[in-house]
């Protein structure tokens, strides 16, 4: 196969001078898998997270190629965690016979897994813009403040019933559906089934009844949104208790959801 470049060129370069790669490649691994025609972008994902191996050798081979741990295709904080995790089991299987003075350079390693996270936000998602999906926040606040969303939500915070709250979620629905703002991207997302219909609803609606660890429903609801934020310590306090349940109700320790910062300290 012509073109086939080894793994360990690209890592001979610094990881800013990779971003000027514009081309698919072949890449050779360590174990001699040969990946055809990787995607420049992938590539440079890749050289960016695994910049660990200048300080902490290993030998690279293709089960650490970044889109093995894609998520549906997506790039996520699932993907720094499997990532990771694998470089972390091979790091100690290849280089290191468990001994005391381990513990330090564990805590190096995990030092540099967060640093490397941070060059990725600080260096290469603008790069990669592809990569990211944003919502400006003037197009949550133009809905937010819509007349007859903020109305209903001032009457839910008088009334403080079920009726109330209920009337914020099918104004915040119609609002979306009668294409009143039409080029806000908060649209698209609704109506394509992209984002959660329901924590839409919460985070510009009012947030509504909460409950206990115990199931046992508190007596008021939360009236504003998530956006118009907490009235008073109430709101604050029962809407600790969502967070609370949600751990306490969790089968896994940490959810795909929470920020890979998190995750990595089980690894």
């Amino acid at each position: 196969m012509k073109n086939v470049i080894e793994i360990s060129t690209i890592f001979k370069l610094p990881a800013k001078e990779i971003l000027d790669l514009k081309t698919n490649l072949n890449l050779r691994f360590v174990d001699g898998v040969v990946l055809e025609n990787r995607f420049y972008k992938d590539i440079i994902l890749f050289r960016y997270l695994l910049d660990l191996v200048n300080k902490f050798p290993i030998n690279i081979t293709s089960d650490l190629w970044i889109e093995n741990f894609y998520v549906q295709g997506y790039f996520t904080g699932g993907t720094y965690l499997g990532l990771y995790s694998l470089f972390y089991k091979k790091f100690f299987n290849e280089k290191l016979v468990l001994e005391q003075e381990n513990t330090y350079i564990l805590k190096d390693l995990f030092a540099s897994m967060y640093e490397t996270m941070q060059n990725v936000n600080r260096e290469l998602v603008r790069e990669l813009i592809d990569y990211v999906m944003d919502v400006e926040i003037d197009d949550i606040l133009e809905i937010q403040f819509d007349e007859e969303l903020i109305n209903a939500i001032i009457e839910s915070s008088k009334n403080k019933d079920q009726v109330s709250v209920e009337k914020t979620y099918k104004i915040l629905d119609k609002l979306f559906k009668d294409r009143k703002y039409n080029d806000n991207l908060m649209t698209l997302l609704y109506l394509s089934g992209a984002v959660s219909k329901d924590q839409v609803k919460q985070l510009l609606g009012s947030r509504g009844y909460l409950t206990e660890l115990d199931s046992k429903l508190f007596t008021e609801p939360m009236t504003n949104s998530f956006v118009l934020g907490f009235k008073n310590m109430y709101e604050a306090a029962i809407e600790s208790r969502a967070g609370a349940k949600a751990q306490y109700l969790s089968t896994k320790a940490i959810q795909d959801s929470e920020y890979a910062n998190r995750e990595i300290q089980l690894i």
